[in-house]
């Protein structure tokens, strides 16, 4: 699936940058062209730190079994090795 920009508006009834579209998901008119605020990298990974920080304080861990993506802020493991072929651990 070919990601579409997304056209972000200044609109006066919200108090910050808002998207109409719904070009960047895989289900059609997902949204219905209701507004909503896409997420930016900082508050997504600044959420993803605070996750980490949360599991590992009680002696949890998350891991990255994604194949490429740009997220390091959990450990990098193997999908295949990790969940196994078969989808089970």
């Amino acid at each position: 699936m070919k990601m579409v920009p997304l056209a972000l508006t200044r609109d006066p009834r919200y108090p910050f940058p808002v998207a109409f579209d719904d070009n960047n998901h895989f289900i059609k008119a997902y949204r219905s062209a209701k507004p909503w605020c896409p997420p930016t990298w900082r508050d997504i990974s600044a959420g993803f730190l605070n996750a980490r920080v949360a599991f590992e304080m009680t002696g949890g861990r998350i891991v990255n079994a994604t194949r490429g993506g740009k997220l390091e802020t959990f450990e990098r493991v193997d999908f295949d090795a990790h969940v196994g072929k078969e989808g089970k651990p």
